[in-house]
């Protein structure tokens, strides 16, 4: 009997990681959440039982930093996941003026970690991780185009935009020269 697929989702007590962690287990998939330690989610996954008790399978959480380096080659070597859906972030735009090096350095540095753990652990043990690196629409700015689709030039007007452009072209960088 095949094993089952191993999902790994940053920033899975936002929205999108809940819904996504609903989704998957219901495809039978095991899953692993990465949760940042300063994490004011929406859905607070660490203390309420409700919450992880909703979901029709096991959900393993591990807690990570994302503007501290980790060894995320070392993290993927232990849960070996096929698929990584990265949607953490600091995503409040208001905040992104407040506190822009914040917001680059948990956004921009902490995609590249997660991008080159990825590399390292697909180097290391000759496995194949499927990444999804997500996006926003905050990355079109004020553009008149509608809707925007993968043709529609960047405009983004707010750090927080700018820090997913860069996250977008270091996405398509690594699939190009890495072949991820």
């Amino acid at each position: 009997m095949p094993l089952s697929p191993v999902a790994c989702i940053t920033g899975i007590s936002g929205q999108d990681g809940y819904y996504l962690t609903e989704l998957l287990l219901s495809k039978g998939y095991t899953v692993h959440g990465l949760i940042s330690f300063n994490s004011q989610a929406t859905f607070d996954l660490t203390n309420s039982p409700v919450q992880l008790s909703k979901f029709s399978g096991p959900v393993h959480l591990h807690y990570v930093d994302f503007a501290e380096d980790i060894n995320f080659a070392e993290l993927f070597g232990r849960i070996q996941p096929t698929e990584l859906f990265h949607l953490a972030g600091q995503s409040d735009v208001r905040m992104s003026f407040e506190l822009p090096q914040q917001t680059a350095e948990v956004n921009v540095l902490g995609t590249i970690r997660l991008l080159e753990g990825v590399r390292h652990y697909q180097e290391q043990s000759g496995r194949e991780l499927r990444c999804f690196v997500s996006t926003s629409s905050e990355m079109f700015g004020k553009t008149l185009i509608s809707p925007q689709n993968e043709r529609t030039p960047f405009s983004p007007c707010t750090p927080y935009g700018c820090t997913k452009v860069y996250d977008f072209w270091q996405g398509v960088n690594y699939r190009e020269a890495y072949g991820m």
